[in-house]
């Protein structure tokens, strides 16, 4: 597939991703169901967990592909290991601080998207057959940072746009979510997960030009996961939320369509419902079909 020139945007389909922890492997069953009904996005933008799907879609990976990388590689992700955290309360009892800003190595996501990438052959944003935008965060300025295939010319005073910056870092970047991933540092910026700011990055592909976008979120509403340790990152997550969910409504309004993946099975840290969570992507699209086909028809 060829990414599609400027002239040509007001006829492309894009696709945003919503972020949302394991939630995101759902978007496997919603890509899934969107190529068998004959669309295929020329442009994919995605945060978090939507940001390594966008990525990996953005490769060129076909769903059930999809469905072998994640069961592969995000338990790797997906886990937290009590040890690290008893680890980090040890050393904020012994030293009265936590000497990292987060429970486990970023450099984790990097590592495993790097292993995904190397699949396909992709060394970088050049590389990929679709167009990908990426959304993050800068702690340092608080602004919207976003990787792009190609420079849009678009920033301002408080969005950034980021070309030639590694595909894995980006990603990383994108998932850095507080306090569980440390944050990840490039050049003059310090990322965290971009949920923060842009949890379904529909503007970014408006921005662009692209014709036609659908949105792919969650329903946040009812999503009340048993998330363990004490509920503390079961707060911090739903504070999160609290924060995103204007922009997020927002951005259903925004696109050309918007579908709500209902979630019940899964857990924040759990892989134990892998194959539910990725039909519920499924049926969703597949609920909202002759919307999806009306204005999106065939690409």
């Amino acid at each position: 597939m060829t990414i599609v020139e400027n002239k040509d945007r007001k006829d492309a389909i894009g696709i945003a991703f919503s972020g949302g922890g394991l939630q995101g492997i759902a978007h496997i069953g919603a890509i899934k169901a969107l190529y068998e009904l004959g669309i295929r996005p020329q442009y994919v933008s995605g945060t978090s967990s939507g940001a390594a799907m966008a990525a990996i879609i953005a490769m060129g990976f076909e769903a059930d592909e999809m469905k072998a990388v994640a069961k592969k590689h995000w338990k790797t992700l997906a886990e937290i290991d009590n040890g690290l955290i008893f680890k980090s309360l040890a050393q904020l009892i012994l030293n009265k601080k936590i000497k990292k800003d987060g429970i486990k190595s970023g450099e984790l996501i990097s590592d495993v998207i790097s292993s995904i990438m190397a699949e396909k052959g992709i060394k970088g944003f050049e590389d990929l057959p679709i167009n990908l935008s990426i959304v993050t965060v800068d702690t340092l300025t608080t602004d919207e940072c976003i990787f792009t295939t190609k420079d849009e010319h678009l920033q301002n005073d408080h969005v950034h746009y980021i070309t030639g910056a590694p595909l894995d870092l980006a990603v990383r970047a994108s998932m850095s979510f507080p306090a569980i991933y440390t944050t990840c540092s490039y050049k003059n910026y310090n990322f965290i997960d971009g949920g923060s700011k842009d949890n379904l990055p529909v503007k970014v592909l408006k921005d662009m030009g692209v014709g036609k976008v659908l949105a792919i979120g969650f329903n946040i509403i009812n999503y009340n996961p048993d998330a363990g340790l004490g509920g503390l990152i079961k707060v911090i997550w739903r504070a999160l939320d609290v924060y995103s969910i204007d922009g997020t409504r927002e951005s259903m309004k925004m696109a050309d369509y918007a579908v709500e993946i209902n979630n019940e099975n899964t857990q924040l840290f759990s892989m134990d419902s892998v194959d539910e969570t990725i039909q519920e992507g499924y049926d969703a699209i597949m609920a909202n079909k002759a919307e999806i086909i009306r204005i999106f028809g065939k690409s």
